[in-house]
């Protein structure tokens, strides 16, 4: 019977300014706020009630090591996975989650393909770019993530030109 009385707490203890209130929201979760949660229910009539615990954690994002934008230039004549082709990214996760590897939906490249030459599970990711037979300018944008939905991503500028050839010795 109400009226009820609710007291957050974290690792057992009160959490200083939670409300009197039947839900509490942390809006912006940091280190600071991981542990284990419950409340404490009271009410006109009876004994107090404490609920089960629920815990906190933090999932940090992959991260994609020391690129943010990552250029490359092809011969459009050559082939992948040719050695001048190749590109080989590398991520960090704080936890030690499964990383898997992708072309970001909507930005596939036009000119070309990309190939992932040791497939796209993994810490690390090597990637070649085959174009379709046209100089220009390409990009697309690889994206990694973790089994906990954290992601990170780097775009990748392909510049596609003719490699000069030395056609005879005289």
């Amino acid at each position: 019977k109400g009226p009820f009385h609710y007291e957050w707490q974290r690792n057992g203890s009160p959490i200083p300014g939670a409300p009197d209130e039947a839900a509490y929201v942390i809006t912006s979760a940091g280190s600071g706020q991981v542990g284990q949660y419950r409340v404490r229910v009271t009410g006109g009539c009876g004994a107090a009630v404490v609920s089960s615990e629920a815990q906190l954690t933090l999932n940090h994002n992959p991260v994609i090591r020391n690129y943010e934008t990552l250029s490359m230039m092809v011969d459009v004549d050559t082939n992948c996975p040719s050695e001048g082709q190749k590109v080989v990214l590398e991520a960090d996760d704080q936890e030690n989650d499964a990383l898997s590897w992708r072309i970001k939906p909507g930005s596939e490249p036009v000119l070309g393909t990309v190939l992932f030459v040791n497939g796209d599970r993994g810490p690390s990711l090597t990637m070649c770019y085959d174009p379709i037979g046209y100089e220009g300018y390409d990009y697309f944008v690889v994206e990694v993530a973790d089994d906990c939905g954290g992601i990170d991503e780097v775009t990748v500028d392909v510049l596609i030109v003719h490699a000069p050839r030395i056609t005879s010795w005289q």
